[in-house]
Formats: C-alpha cells, sequence, structure tokens
C-alpha cells in the first residue's frame, strides 16, 4: 500500500515483487550511465544517490538526490532510448532491479495511457481534464493548448506533490516521448493522467501560435499556484 506499485493490478504486481532483485552497492559507485542503454528500472531500498547530467561544453549538473523508496531508470524504458542522466551512489545502500521486459509488461502497460487529441480537447473544454506542457520552456512557444499548465519534465518529480488530486491531466510534448513518461511520473504517485498520443507533432499542432494569445492563455507553475489551480502557500513551487 506505501508502494509505487500500488495502482497496478494484483497479478502484474505480484510479478514486480517476484522479478524485483537486491543488489548492494557501495558509495561513489555509478549505477547507471548516461548514454548507454537501458536494461533495468530501480527502486532505493536503502541509501542515497543523486542523478547527474553532463551537458555539451558544461561541467556534469546535479539533477535530483534519491533515497528509499524513490525510483530512477524509467525514461529509456519508456521512449526505448539511452539513458539521459547518470545515477552514483552518495553513500553505501541497496538497490532494488527490475528487469526491462518486466518493467514494459507488468508496470508501463498498466499504468500508461494514451489519448487523442480530439476527446482530450472535449474534456478539457468540459472542465473534465487540465492541459500539462512538460517541454521546455524554449520550446514551449509553437503550439501550446490554451489554459495549459506548464511544468518541464525535469521539475516534474519536486513538483509533483504540489499538483492538485482532484483533476485529471493530459500531458503533450513535441512527438510524446517526455509526455509518456511524465504520465509515468505522475501516474506511479497516484494522479489521475494521461497523454497525447504522438504529441503536438502528429496532430498538426506545432506551427508557431499566436504569441500574444498564448502568453495570455498558458499558465507557468507559479501563476497558476495564484490562480487557485495549485495550493497558494507553496512558495517553493513557484519558485522553481
Amino acid at each position: 500500500r506505501e508502494t509505487r506499485f500500488a495502482r497496478l493490478p494484483a497479478p502484474d504486481l505480484a510479478r514486480v515483487i517476484e522479478a524485483l532483485q537486491p543488489a548492494k552497492v557501495g558509495a561513489g559507485e555509478v549505477v547507471i550511465r548516461q548514454g548507454e542503454p537501458g536494461e533495468h528500472y530501480f527502486v532505493v531500498g536503502r541509501g542515497q544517490c543523486r542523478v547527474e547530467q553532463a551537458r555539451s561544453g558544461a561541467a556534469v549538473t546535479p539533477v535530483a538526490e534519491l533515497g528509499p523508496g524513490d525510483t530512477f531508470g524509467e525514461e529509456a524504458l519508456i521512449v526505448s532510448g539511452t539513458r539521459n542522466a547518470s545515477v552514483r551512489m552518495l553513500t553505501d545502500g541497496v538497490l532494488m532491479r527490475l528487469p526491462r521486459q518486466v518493467f514494459v509488461e507488468s508496470i508501463r502497460r498498466p499504468l500508461l495511457r494514451a489519448i487523442d487529441y480530439p476527446p482530450a480537447v472535449k474534456a478539457v473544454q468540459s472542465g473534465r481534464a487540465v492541459w500539462l506542457d512538460v517541454r521546455n520552456p524554449r520550446d514551449a512557444t509553437s503550439g501550446g493548448q490554451p489554459g495549459a499548465l506548464s511544468v518541464p519534465l525535469r521539475l516534474l518529480r519536486q513538483v509533483a506533490g504540489r499538483l492538485r488530486r482532484d483533476r485529471r491531466y493530459i500531458a503533450y510534448c513535441e512527438n510524446g516521448g517526455r509526455s509518456a513518461v511524465a504520465a509515468f511520473l505522475l501516474a506511479e504517485r497516484g494522479f489521475d493522467v494521461m497523454f497525447l498520443a504522438g504529441g503536438l507533432r502528429r496532430h498538426g499542432l506545432l506551427n508557431p501560435p499566436d504569441l500574444e494569445l498564448l502568453s495570455a492563455s498558458f499558465r507557468p507553475l507559479g501563476q497558476a499556484i495564484d490562480g487557485g489551480l495549485l495550493p497558494a502557500s507553496q512558495q517553493t513551487a513557484r519558485e522553481q
């Protein structure tokens, strides 16, 4: 009841528990490396680790610190790509590893739900859902949906706890990859969430918008808090 797997159907949960492999790790050990293919999904059982990202022409940047109960490694398994960051242990610890195939069949498949554009628009217009733009700010000037809440994927872990749980979210990005990861992260945490199948590109929504109209209708995270979409007391979220 207290794990990220609480929403899985019983047969999938049983398979996940059976397939989890405990591994002892030491302080300083690099668990996954940026650029390598993803073969496992990880649950931190004991200890602390740090997510680090290397960018072209820049030093390695710490992205987040994770502790017991946190998970990592899902993005490369959801989009069938390579690791976009490295994870290094800060202390000795124990990680639970789940093989790719079990993750795909027993976690990704039951948790991820896609939706096409017409029913998504209908749900938003009827007030039954809220658009969630998970693109980087520099990309969010093309094809943004009116009234969307802007939470870049890289910040989603930090601010997920400040999102309202009585709303359904429909995440979108350019091609559906990042929004699928965002939907998974929120579904793990018990949110009612879907992602736009194929992203904005599939539906021809990446033409440059009317920037004046978009700026008036697009709600960054801080404005969403002020507007009542999120609790008004979350100063940290506003600053992020």
